[in-house]
């Protein structure tokens, strides 16, 4: 473990089906949050870490309820995730962070969501009509639909 981390608290929740570390950015420094980010493939691995399909940190914003940001389980990060979003928004409820109406920035734009019960609805972005696409592989050419839901 690197010196700048003495100890991390998560949370783990799940949503239809996918499993996510989530962290409290909202008392972290920059530094802290660096350290997070450079052991998220340990972490999330199923062998030998805690086991997740990505990392998502809520963090504060200045003008939306918070900010998400969403690391897939090699570490790499994404511009949103339809359930991480829905877990995100839950997390920052218990937290209390949120009330049952949210906006959250996440690196492909502002998301908007409602708390019903138990129940998450969260506001996907509107996409293009699917674009039809056709690619060389390694085994040939493979056509196929592009959709970009964010």
């Amino acid at each position: 473990m690197d010196k700048t981390l003495k100890e991390v608290h998560f949370s783990k929740f799940t949503g239809a089906g996918n499993d996510f570390i989530m962290i409290d950015g909202f008392k972290l420094s920059s530094g802290e949050i660096q350290s997070i980010i450079s052991h998220i493939p340990e972490w999330c691995s199923r062998g030998t870490g805690i086991g997740a399909d990505g990392l998502i940190f809520i963090l504060p914003h200045d003008k939306l309820d918070f900010k998400m940001r969403y690391f897939n389980s090699d570490g790499s990060e994404a511009e949103m995730c339809g359930n991480g979003g829905r877990c995100a928004v839950k997390f920052a409820f218990i937290k209390g962070y949120v009330k049952n109406k949210v906006q959250f920035e996440a690196l492909s734009g502002v998301y908007s969501a409602e708390i019903i019960g138990e129940e998450i609805k969260l506001k996907m972005k509107d996409t293009l009509l699917p674009q039809k696409k056709c690619i060389d592989t390694s085994m040939g050419k493979v056509s196929g639909y592009f959709l970009n839901t964010g």
